[in-house]
């Protein structure tokens, strides 16, 4: 079970649940998993969840009831991994704008969530493979900044100590408190070439196109972004 304390005021309890199943038959591997946890959200972690927010002095942990089950397969240039999931949240976290630039997490009654995640990654030649991931979400009600669906699609070319990866990232459209922010596709580049043991570079190249998005109504996304170093071992 577990306990949180909360501002110093109280103590919740939370009967606490993880059960996970694999069986695997032939080259399929079934999975399914129950849980049941307190989600106990510390200013750091919401911060990296939303780093415009500022914190409510009466906001409370998640409670959350998650069921999973998927299916793995295995091939020699094949892994295809995919599952349903099926998601109870009982004071369920959303953001509301306070004022120009600042958000305020707050807890909703209760949310239901079901959805699809996705994972294929295929080998197309010894040194070219590509990945393909996607979860698709349905809500009970519309929550803000939180889209429905999200998705990557990434090539990497892998020659010896050379790793070089394009990817596409892809973001469903937004609810917020006055309106929707527009979907979003961004193209990327990044790179690793391994020079011994003990030191490497790397480049990334992001949002190659320049593409106008938003992450928050008076946030704008990253511009081109140029970023390369060395990389020590010690």
């Amino acid at each position: 079970a577990g306990f949180s304390i909360f501002k110093n005021k109280r103590t919740i309890f939370q009967p606490e649940l993880d059960i996970s199943l694999k069986s695997k038959i032939k080259d399929i591997i079934f999975n399914l998993s129950l849980k049941n946890f307190l989600n106990n959200s510390s200013f750091s972690k919401l911060y990296f969840q939303s780093p415009y927010s500022t914190i409510s002095t009466s906001l409370e942990p998640e409670r959350v009831f998650r069921l999973e089950g998927g299916i793995e397969l295995k091939r020699k240039s094949l892994c295809l991994k995919n599952s349903l999931f099926l998601e109870n949240k009982n004071g369920a976290i959303e953001w509301h704008k306070k004022a120009d630039g600042l958000y305020e997490p707050r807890n909703l009654a209760s949310l239901f969530s079901c959805g699809i995640k996705g994972n294929i990654n295929y080998s197309l030649t010894k040194k070219i493979e590509g990945e393909f991931s996607a979860i698709l979400m349905g809500l009970s009600k519309e929550i803000n900044y939180t889209p429905q669906f999200e998705g990557e699609l990434i090539l990497r070319y892998r020659d010896k100590d050379l790793l070089i990866s394009p990817y596409i990232s892809f973001r469903g459209s937004q609810k917020t408190d006055n309106g929707n922010i527009d979907s979003c596709l961004v193209f990327n580049i990044k790179g690793e070439k391994k020079i011994s043991d003990e030191f490497g570079a790397f480049f990334n190249l992001e949002n190659l196109f320049n593409s106008q998005y938003k992450e928050r109504e008076d946030y704008p996304g990253k511009k081109l972004l140029v970023s390369m170093g060395i990389k020590i071992k010690l």
